[in-house]
Parts: structure tokens; sequence; C-alpha cells
């Protein structure tokens, strides 16, 4: 019994020891996470039609760092140490530096939402922290929110007063709201707005297919149109496909370095080819068209789960899109050929390399993949090789080679060489996107010249 006894006093002080063990561990993480960062306090008052920002700098450790203000902000102040200073001139901090920015920013509560107010801080030693505390006046009709949860907000004798604490972002979206909404918040500053009622296990539930949903807002209201931006989406209702749409669009805004204007053409168009919503334009409509018929219901269900995971930073969305149909073998330059408005239709690209009398060219068009043939545009073909293409005309293509004379027809399946007329096999000539392309293994049954094609090299000869 002693023996038993001697035993649990021996496991319980284990236990203590290892408790004290991991607690000091976890102090030891969090100090080191304080010590990398700097520490930005912002007061922000919003007061007829503009936004007045008040940024404190602080480093618990030397930092170098760059400093922009935003580009809309007109500069009222910089002190560092109590002394006047320009920002330009800011190129590092001290633990003893205090350093003051005030700016204000134009805004006015109609435009909702402020983004992009934060300074820009370029620091490959450190990262962000924020306390924020938003003021507004107390009469106002108007309330202001952010994807996190205040850690404490009141009424004050003349103003509404909310302070948050806030990490892992460069940039903290305000959105200004009247009307009555239910708050709602889970882990990762991810906030919800309803002024209807929703479900918050709906949203857990969605969240769980998608790799890293952070630093996001969802305001559902129906007399919202339905809309995505940088951290914020607007849904007219709580239903599982608008909420996954959002969830998708704002996975997919994350990894984008600058989103432009036309690259919500194409995100809303990825929105209704997935969930019905969006594709409000006559372009994004095209686009839906054009991966309905091209693309499988096993790719649709592929290409799904491979946008929910992504997570590398891209230049351009429709850089994104591209790549993430070819981790499907599906490769193309759909998307980026569709960031304008003017349509191009799905086509594959052959990825073989083409040589000429042994040795490997440059295409200015991509080798095509149609149909599970190559086709090589008209263009190339006539800089590649030793054939000048005299004349095109939607009637007819006029080739020549030394002597010779080859006629070609778009519309029909012939070929004149030196007045002999030849029938060639069906779509041995494509036009694609307003391009002619030849078709590689019927090449040497049309014209004087050998074409031989490996899995991975199409050799052309004369």
């Amino acid at each position: 019994m002693r023996g038993l006894l001697s035993l649990t006093l021996m496991m319980l002080l284990l236990s203590v020891i290892l408790g004290f063990y991991h607690w000091l561990e976890f102090q030891s993480e969090v100090s080191a996470d304080e010590d990398q960062a700097i520490q930005l306090n912002i007061d922000l008052n919003y007061q007829a039609d503009v936004v007045n920002a008040d940024v404190h700098f602080s480093v618990t450790k030397k930092r170098e760092v760059d400093i922009n203000i935003p580009e809309q902000a007109e500069l009222l102040d910089c002190q560092l140490n109590g002394e006047e200073c320009l920002v330009e001139d800011i190129s590092g901090l001290d633990e003893t530096d205090n350093l003051l920015i005030r700016y204000q920013i134009p805004f006015n509560v109609k435009d909702q939402v402020l983004t992009h107010w934060i300074p820009d801080i370029s620091s490959n030693q450190a990262s962000p922290r924020y306390e924020l505390i938003v003021t507004s006046n107390l009469d106002s009709e108007y309330e202001w929110y952010t994807f996190s949860k205040p850690v404490h907000e009141e009424a004050m004798e003349h103003i509404n007063y909310k302070k948050y604490h806030i990490t892992n972002t460069n940039n903290i979206p305000l959105i200004v709201l009247k009307g009555n909404y239910e708050e709602m918040y889970l882990p990762n500053q991810i906030g919800v707005l309803a002024s209807v009622p929703f479900k918050l296990e709906s949203l857990k539930e969605l969240i769980q297919d998608f790799s890293n949903i952070e630093n996001q807002l969802f305001i559902i209201n129906p007399n919202f149109d339905q809309l995505h931006s940088e951290h914020i989406s607007f849904l007219e209702h709580g239903e599982k496909s608008q909420v996954a749409s959002a969830l998708l669009s704002n996975q997919i805004m994350e990894q984008i370095k600058v989103l432009q204007e036309e690259d919500y053409v194409l995100l809303n168009a990825i929105n209704h080819y997935f969930y019905s919503s969006g594709a409000k334009s006559e372009h994004g409509q095209a686009i839906v068209k054009e991966l309905q018929q091209h693309l499988t219901d096993s790719d649709r269900k592929a290409w799904l789960e491979i946008l929910k995971n992504t997570n590398q930073t891209h230049e351009t969305l429709g850089g994104l899109l591209d790549e993430s149909l070819n981790e499907l073998n599906l490769n193309t330059n759909f998307f980026k050929e569709n960031s304008n408005d003017e349509l191009h239709s799905f086509t594959l690209i052959d990825q073989r390399e083409v040589f000429y009398q042994n040795e490997k060219v440059s295409l200015t068009n991509p080798l095509l993949n149609l149909d599970g043939r190559s086709y090589l545009a008209l263009d190339d073909f006539n800089d590649v090789t030793q054939f000048r293409i005299i004349n095109t005309s939607p009637e007819d293509i006029l080739i020549q080679k030394e002597s010779d004379q080859i006629r070609l027809f778009p519309e029909r399946d012939l070929v004149i060489i030196n007045e002999m007329s030849y029938r060639t096999e069906p779509n041995f000539i494509k036009k694609v996107n307003g391009k002619l392309y030849l078709r590689m293994d019927g090449l040497d049954d049309v014209l004087p010249i050998s074409v031989r094609m490996s899995n991975d090299q199409i050799h052309i000869r004369e």
C-alpha cells in the first residue's frame, strides 16, 4: 500500500513538472513572438467625412523598417521622440523610440468600406501587431465593424468606443453600417454580421474544407447585392452556396499580389461555374459556358479541391487559375487570355518542344492540343520553316517555297499544289481565337515536309 502511495505521489509530481515545463515553453514562444513584433497603437476617429488616424509605433528590439502611409492619406504630423521628422527618412526603430504618425483619409459613410488605410510596413525582421481604438459620434446612426471581435466596447458621454487586438494581417478593413446586426465571431479573426437569422455552424462546417481562411468579414443582408472584395463579402442570404462562394473568393484573393478591376469578372465567373452565383456580365457568362463545354464533372470536382487548398502567391488571378488547371494536366492559358473583354475559347496547350532541322525553335503562339491532335499556328509555320505565306484571305492561303506554290482552303478539305488538286483530311486547318492553325500529323501528307512526333518532341524537316 505504501509503495502504491509513493508511486501515485511520484506520478503527480511528474505531471506537475511536465505541466510547468510546457507552461515555460509556451511563455517562451509568446515572448519570442512579441519580441519579433512591431507594435502599432492606432487611434481612429471618424468625423464629418474624414477619418483621422494617430499611429504610435514601438518595438521591443531594434528593427529595420520602411514605412509608407496610405496613398489616399494626407499627412498631418510625424514625430520621432517628440521631434518633427519625415516618414521617408525613417529606416529603423529601437526599443527607446516613440514614433507618432498622424494623417487623415477622406471617407463617406455611404461608401461603407474603408480598406488599405493602415501604414505599409516593410520589415524582414518583424511582423506587425495592432491595438486599434475606433471612436465615432455617439448620436450617429452608423456603427463601425471589422472581422475581429472587440476586446472592449462601450458608449461614453459623447462617443462610441471600440478596442481591438489584431495580428497576422497587413490590412484591417472597416465597414460602417446602419441597422441592427447580430455579431458572430470565429477563431482566426472571422466575423459575421447578419441582419437575418444565420446559423454559425454552417460556416464552421464549410471553413473546414478550405486550407487557410482568416481575416474575413461576412455581411448577410437581403438588401445587398452579392459582392466579394479583399477580406469582406456581402451576401444576400446565408445559404450554403453563397457562403461557400464567398469562402472560395476569399481563398483565391488572398493569393493574388494585386487584384485588378478586370479580375472580378474572372472571379464571378468561377463562382458561377462552381456555385451558380455571380457571372452577371456577358463576358463572365461566356467564360462559364466554355468551362462547362470542355471540363468534365470529374475535372470540376478535382479543380475545386485544388482551389480550396491553394496557398501560393501569384502575380495575377489569370495565372493562378491557369496553373491550378495545369495540376489536372489541363494545360491552358484560358484565363490569362480572358483577362480582357474579348472572349478566347478554351484550348489546351501541347507542351512538346518543336525542332526544325534538328534545332529547337521558339514559337510566338503556343502549340495547341485540339481534340487530341497537335496544331501549329500558321504564323509560326511561316517563321520557322522555309515556306513563305504570300497571301491569306477567308477563302484561301497561298504558300510558296522556291518554285512550288501551294493553296490551302480553310473552309474546304482541299489543297492545290502547282495546279494539282488533292484532298486533305477534315479539320486539317482550324481557326482558333482569330488565328489559323495547321494540324501537325497531316502536314507531311500535304506539303513536301517531314514531321516526326514523340511524347515530348516534334521534329520538322525539309
